[in-house]
Formats: structure tokens, sequence, C-alpha cells
């Protein structure tokens, strides 16, 4: 029997695990084997953000960025506007770019700066030399001036 899943919200974490266990396997407890070790995933720095620029469809303030406990895969971490959690706002520009320093980052975004269409989130994520740390760390984009 077949069984399909049809639109299943998952938490990008989660999926990950599933990937995961797909690929390298998990076997019944019952059963003697050996116990497989998973890659290593570093985990994106924790984002927070106030916006403190007073006009409608424009943000400016300080974006705090709390490093993972292992930093050492990471060439650098970068900051981009997001249309959900996990997804990257097509068309739009990093917002930052820097290097991890073992400490917390503040980057400051300029005031006036204006909010793209479409953008509802703030993702940041960690850059190894190959690509980017999923998931994505995220915030919802609060706009100070928004009616």
């Amino acid at each position: 029997m077949k069984a399909f899943i049809r639109n299943l919200s998952i938490h990008p974490a989660a999926f990950l695990l599933l990937v995961s266990l797909g690929l390298y396997g998990c076997k019944d407890s019952n059963q003697d084997t050996t116990v497989k070790h998973f890659p290593h995933i570093a985990a994106s720095p924790k984002v927070s953000f106030t916006d403190t620029d007073p006009d409608s469809g424009q943000i400016g303030g300080n974006v705090i960025l709390t490093p993972s406990k292992d930093e050492s895969e990471f060439v650098n971490y970068q900051v981009f506007f997001g249309t959900t959690p996990v997804g990257y706002l097509s068309g739009s520009d990093t917002i930052a770019q820097v290097t991890p320093t073992g400490t917390t980052i503040t980057y400051t975004i300029p005031q006036n700066t204006t909010i793209p269409t479409g953008a509802a989130y703030l993702l940041a994520t960690g850059m190894t030399k190959d690509s980017y740390s999923p998931p994505y760390s995220h915030i919802i984009l609060f706009d100070l001036g928004a009616p």
C-alpha cells in the first residue's frame, strides 16, 4: 500500500532529521547493529531585530546575531529578507555579510531602508566554504511605522 502526504508543513530542522535518517538509515532497536553517526550540520546564528525607523515601509536598527556553539565551519554570516521563515526573497540583496567572531555580532541596518515588496521576515544563515547552512534563523519583520 502506498501513502501520499499532501500539504504537509514541516519545520526545517525536522526535515533535515528525516532526510538524514533516509540517507544514513535507522535500525530497529532489537537488531544488533553499529550506530551510524549523522553528518555534522552547523547551526545558523540566532537573529533578533527591533525596528527603530518611525516611517511606514522602512526599517532601521540593530540586527543582533548570536552565534551557534560551533561556528568553526562558517566563513561568514549573512542576513537577508525572506518571504517565509525558510524562503529567501528572490531579487533582493543581502542585507549584511559579517565574519564570525565567536561572540554576539551587531550589524546596523541604516534608517530609511526600504522594505522590499513581499518581505515578511529577516533571515540569517551561516555560509560555509561550500554553501549555506540550513535551516535559516528567522524573525518576523515588524515595521514600527506601519499603520
